[in-house]
C-alpha cells in the first residue's frame, strides 16, 4: 500500500518497498519520502499501534492505495480500516485486481499488464499522472564500488543482516524453483563458452548456490546473502546477462539495463511478473497452469518443462552467440 500526504507518498511492507514505489511512479517528484515497516512489525498489536502513531502523526490528507495484485476483498477492507486508524482523510485507488473464477481460461484469452504497469494504470485512473518511463533502482559510487570487490573476489563469509539485504522469495515459494542438477549444467555450459559466472540470491539461498557452486567444479563466484540490493544492481550492471527464476532479481536486471533470461512458473496470470523491457521468458503453458498454488503437486511440472538445452538456446539468441558474464 502507498500512503501520501499533500504532496508525498509512503511506502510501506516489504524491505525493496521504495523501489517498487519509485517503479510505479516512475520516478515522479511527487515521491519525497519513504516509510517503510517489515511484515513482521504487523504481527504483534502494540507493533501495529506504533505503526499507526507515527503515520498519525504526519498528518496524512490523502491515502493513495497500490493494492498487491492478488489482494482479496478481505484484505483490502483490512487496508482501508488500517488507513482510517493511520489518521487519513480522504482515500482512493483501491482495486480488486485478480478473480479467480476461470483464472485458466482468463490468462489464456486476456491481455495482461505487468506489475508496474498495472500500478501506473491505478494511478492514472485516479487522474495522477505518471510518465511512462522504465522503471530505475539507484546503485552509487560506494556500491559499484562494493560491487568490484565482491566480483574480484575472494568472497567473504557473510555479514550481518542490512534493511537492504537482497532476500528473494524464491525458497519460500517451491513453485518457482529450477532444478539444482540444471544449474550446475548452466554453469558448466557457460563456462566452457568462456563466459564467468556470478551467482546472486538471498540469505535463504546461500546453502544451495554454495552446493551449486560446488558441483560445477567450474571458476565461479558466489555472491549469494552478501549484496544489498543497490549493490547486486551494481554487480548486474556489469553482467551481459543474467539468467533467473521468476524473483527480484530479474526485476533488478532489468532496471539498470542487463537482459534477463527468465525462467517462469506458469503458475500465475501470463505476463503478471514478466521483466519490463526486450528478455526472454521461457515459460510452458501446461494443462494445470494458473495455479496460483505455494507448493506443485505435480513435482513443478511447468518447471520441469524447461530444458537446459531451451535455456542454451535463449541465452545464445539473446546476446547473439557472443558471450556473457551473469549468475
Amino acid at each position: 500500500m502507498a500512503v501520501g500526504q499533500a504532496h508525498g507518498t509512503h511506502q510501506s511492507g516489504h524491505p525493496d518497498a521504495p523501489w517498487r514505489a519509485r517503479s510505479a511512479g516512475g520516478g515522479e517528484d511527487w515521491i519525497d519520502d519513504i516509510v517503510v515497516y517489515a511484515p513482521s512489525d504487523m504481527k504483534r498489536p502494540q507493533l501495529i499501534w506504533k505503526v499507526i502513531k507515527d503515520l498519525r502523526s504526519r498528518q496524512i490528507d490523502l491515502w493513495i492505495a497500490l493494492p498487491v495484485v492478488n489482494a482479496t476483498f478481505g484484505r483490502l477492507l483490512r487496508d482501508m480500516l488500517f488507513a482510517r486508524f493511520a489518521g487519513s482523510q480522504y482515500s482512493l485507488g483501491w482495486r480488486q485486481s485478480r478473480v479467480r473464477l476461470w483464472r485458466p481460461l482468463r490468462s489464456e484469452q486476456l491481455r495482461h499488464p505487468n506489475e508496474v504497469q498495472r500500478l501506473r494504470g491505478i494511478l492514472r485512473d485516479e487522474g495522477i499522472v505518471v510518465r511512462d518511463c522504465a522503471p530505475t533502482i539507484w546503485s552509487g559510487p560506494e556500491e559499484t564500488k562494493e560491487a568490484e570487490r565482491l566480483r574480484a573476489g575472494p568472497v567473504p563469509p557473510a555479514g550481518p543482516s542490512s534493511p537492504w539485504r537482497l532476500e528473494p522469495n524464491v525458497l519460500l515459494r517451491p513453485t518457482n524453483r529450477w532444478f539444482r542438477d540444471r544449474w550446475v549444467e548452466i554453469i558448466r555450459y557457460l563456462d566452457q563458452q568462456g563466459m564467468y559466472p556470478i551467482l546472486l540470491g538471498g540469505k535463504a539461498e546461500v546453502a544451495l548456490c554454495g552446493e551449486i557452486a560446488q558441483e560445477t567444479g567450474s571458476q565461479v563466484t558466489n555472491l549469494a546473502g552478501l549484496t544489498t540490493i543497490p549493490q547486486a544492481g551494481a554487480v548486474l550492471r556489469c553482467c551481459r546477462a543474467i539468467v533467473c527464476v521468476d524473483s527480484g532479481l530479474q526485476h533488478i536486471a532489468a532496471m539498470v539495463g542487463t537482459k534477463c533470461v527468465t525462467l517462469m512458473a506458469a503458475r500465475d496470470i501470463y505476463g503478471s511478473w514478466h521483466p519490463d523491457g526486450r528478455h526472454i521468458v521461457l515459460e510452458r503453458r501446461v494443462q494445470c497452469h494458473t495455479c496460483f498454488v505455494e507448493v506443485c503437486p505435480h513435482d513443478n511440472l511447468c518447471m520441469r518443462e524447461i530444458s537446459v538445452d531451451d535455456v542454451k538456446e535463449a541465452v545464445g539468441s539473446l546476446l547473439g552467440r557472443s558471450g556473457v558474464g551473469s549468475g
